[in-house]
């Protein structure tokens, strides 16, 4: 069966979030919920769940800089994103599709085969 890919932004609860970060080997500080609220605002984040087969594969926190008043912004990411499951090889497909999802999601170009739900 081939791999199916779903990303999801700017779907989760705070809890929700925490419970798939404890998923991660290489989860850290800067891609906590509470960081970036207490941080940037609340406001100012998006978060990003990359799932294959149902199941969360990689997931990213990032901050969304507006510089102005028109409606668009620069997203930084800080110690991110999160792609090593616990008990699990490091996967460069992960981390690619990751990539291509980051991309799509957060303005730049190449999408790919991902289906985005935002």
């Amino acid at each position: 069966m081939a791999n199916a890919w779903e990303v999801e932004v700017d779907s989760c609860t705070p809890e929700k979030w925490s419970n798939y970060l404890n998923l991660f080997n290489d989860s850290n500080i800067y891609q906590t919920w509470s960081y970036g609220e207490v941080r940037w605002g609340t406001r100012n984040l998006s978060h990003i769940v990359l799932k294959r087969n149902g199941e969360v594969a990689a997931m990213a926190q990032l901050r969304i800089v507006r510089p102005t008043r028109l409606d668009f912004g620069l997203a930084y990411l800080r110690w991110g994103p999160v792609c090593e499951r616990s008990g699990i090889e490091l996967d460069g497909e992960v981390v690619m599709e990751m990539s291509r999802a980051l991309q799509c999601v957060y303005g730049l170009t190449a999408c790919g085969n991902i289906q985005i739900g935002i």
